[in-house]
Protein backbone atom coordinates (compact mmCIF):
# COMPACT_ATOMS: atom_id res chain seq x y z
CA UNK A 1 0.00 0.00 0.00
CA UNK A 2 3.05 2.76 0.64
CA UNK A 3 4.89 1.70 -2.27
CA UNK A 4 1.48 2.54 -3.92
CA UNK A 5 0.57 5.41 -2.53
CA UNK A 6 4.44 7.00 -3.32
CA UNK A 7 4.08 6.03 -6.77
CA UNK A 8 1.07 8.33 -7.07
CA UNK A 9 2.48 10.62 -5.08
CA UNK A 10 5.36 11.12 -7.20
CA UNK A 11 3.13 11.05 -10.85
CA UNK A 12 1.10 13.49 -9.17
CA UNK A 13 4.63 15.95 -8.19
CA UNK A 14 5.56 14.86 -12.13
CA UNK A 15 2.54 16.26 -13.74
CA UNK A 16 2.53 19.15 -11.02
CA UNK A 17 6.12 20.15 -12.43
CA UNK A 18 5.01 19.95 -15.87
CA UNK A 19 2.21 22.00 -15.61
CA UNK A 20 4.48 24.79 -13.82
CA UNK A 21 6.23 24.93 -17.33
CA UNK A 22 3.64 25.54 -19.43
CA UNK A 23 3.08 29.14 -17.93
CA UNK A 24 6.43 30.03 -17.69
CA UNK A 25 7.46 33.64 -18.62
CA UNK A 26 9.15 33.87 -21.60
CA UNK A 27 10.92 37.24 -22.22
CA UNK A 28 10.59 39.09 -26.08
CA UNK A 29 13.22 38.54 -28.54
CA UNK A 30 13.04 41.85 -30.09
CA UNK A 31 15.88 43.84 -31.07
CA UNK A 32 16.08 46.98 -29.67
CA UNK A 33 12.52 46.92 -28.25
CA UNK A 34 11.92 47.73 -24.19
CA UNK A 35 8.96 45.85 -22.66
CA UNK A 36 7.49 45.83 -19.32
CA UNK A 37 5.75 43.47 -17.71
CA UNK A 38 1.61 43.36 -16.83
CA UNK A 39 0.99 41.20 -14.39
CA UNK A 40 -2.16 42.86 -13.85
CA UNK A 41 -3.65 40.50 -16.36
CA UNK A 42 -3.77 36.47 -17.04
CA UNK A 43 -1.45 35.42 -18.22
CA UNK A 44 1.22 37.88 -18.09
CA UNK A 45 1.38 40.49 -21.20
CA UNK A 46 4.95 42.15 -22.33
CA UNK A 47 3.75 46.18 -23.26
CA UNK A 48 6.08 48.10 -25.26
CA UNK A 49 7.35 50.99 -24.02
CA UNK A 50 10.46 51.85 -26.33
CA UNK A 51 11.88 51.24 -29.54
CA UNK A 52 15.55 51.81 -31.06
CA UNK A 53 16.94 51.11 -27.68
CA UNK A 54 20.88 50.55 -28.02
CA UNK A 55 21.55 48.58 -24.81
CA UNK A 56 20.22 46.79 -21.61
CA UNK A 57 20.83 49.61 -19.33
CA UNK A 58 19.06 52.29 -21.86
CA UNK A 59 15.75 50.06 -21.29
CA UNK A 60 16.80 50.30 -17.81
CA UNK A 61 16.71 53.99 -17.46
CA UNK A 62 13.32 54.30 -20.02
CA UNK A 63 11.79 51.55 -17.12
CA UNK A 64 12.99 54.24 -14.48
CA UNK A 65 11.33 57.12 -16.32
CA UNK A 66 7.60 55.29 -16.66
CA UNK A 67 8.04 54.68 -12.89
CA UNK A 68 9.19 58.05 -12.08
CA UNK A 69 5.84 59.13 -14.04
CA UNK A 70 3.74 56.84 -12.35
CA UNK A 71 4.36 58.45 -8.95
CA UNK A 72 4.09 61.63 -10.21
CA UNK A 73 0.34 60.44 -11.04
CA UNK A 74 -0.07 59.15 -7.50
CA UNK A 75 0.07 55.73 -8.81
CA UNK A 76 2.65 53.63 -6.53
CA UNK A 77 4.84 51.39 -9.22
CA UNK A 78 6.87 49.75 -6.65
CA UNK A 79 8.84 46.96 -8.21
CA UNK A 80 8.19 46.61 -11.55
CA UNK A 81 9.48 43.72 -14.09
CA UNK A 82 10.72 44.30 -17.50
CA UNK A 83 12.74 42.89 -20.73
CA UNK A 84 14.84 43.55 -22.94
CA UNK A 85 16.17 41.62 -26.52
CA UNK A 86 15.23 38.04 -23.77
CA UNK A 87 16.49 39.61 -20.76
CA UNK A 88 14.60 40.30 -17.72
CA UNK A 89 14.87 43.53 -15.69
CA UNK A 90 13.51 43.89 -12.18
CA UNK A 91 13.49 47.00 -10.49
CA UNK A 92 13.35 46.43 -6.91
CA UNK A 93 14.04 49.41 -4.21
CA UNK A 94 18.02 48.64 -4.41
CA UNK A 95 18.06 49.38 -8.05
CA UNK A 96 17.71 47.28 -11.32
CA UNK A 97 18.40 43.45 -11.34
CA UNK A 98 18.93 41.09 -14.89
CA UNK A 99 18.32 37.64 -15.32
CA UNK A 100 18.13 35.39 -18.14
CA UNK A 101 14.62 33.78 -17.03
CA UNK A 102 12.14 35.08 -14.98
CA UNK A 103 12.83 32.62 -12.22
CA UNK A 104 16.95 32.33 -12.38
CA UNK A 105 19.27 34.18 -10.52
CA UNK A 106 19.47 38.11 -10.22
CA UNK A 107 22.74 40.03 -11.13
CA UNK A 108 22.85 44.02 -9.88
CA UNK A 109 23.04 46.11 -13.05
CA UNK A 110 22.15 49.78 -11.74
CA UNK A 111 21.65 51.58 -8.72
CA UNK A 112 19.66 55.12 -8.11
CA UNK A 113 22.30 57.72 -6.72
CA UNK A 114 21.30 61.55 -7.22
CA UNK A 115 18.57 60.98 -9.04
CA UNK A 116 20.61 58.94 -11.62
CA UNK A 117 20.74 55.31 -12.31
CA UNK A 118 24.78 54.56 -12.02
CA UNK A 119 26.65 51.21 -12.35
CA UNK A 120 27.64 49.92 -8.76
CA UNK A 121 31.11 50.34 -8.74
CA UNK A 122 30.17 53.99 -9.81
CA UNK A 123 29.42 55.56 -6.53
CA UNK A 124 31.80 57.12 -4.78
CA UNK A 125 32.11 55.66 -0.83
Amino acid sequence: MKAATACVLSVLAISGLAGCNQSKVVAPTDRGVCYILNTKVEPPKFDRIASDIPDLEHCAAEMEKLRLGLNRLGADAGDIIGSFQGRFLFRTGYGYYTSQTYEGNRYLLMVPYNGKLVMPGAVPQ
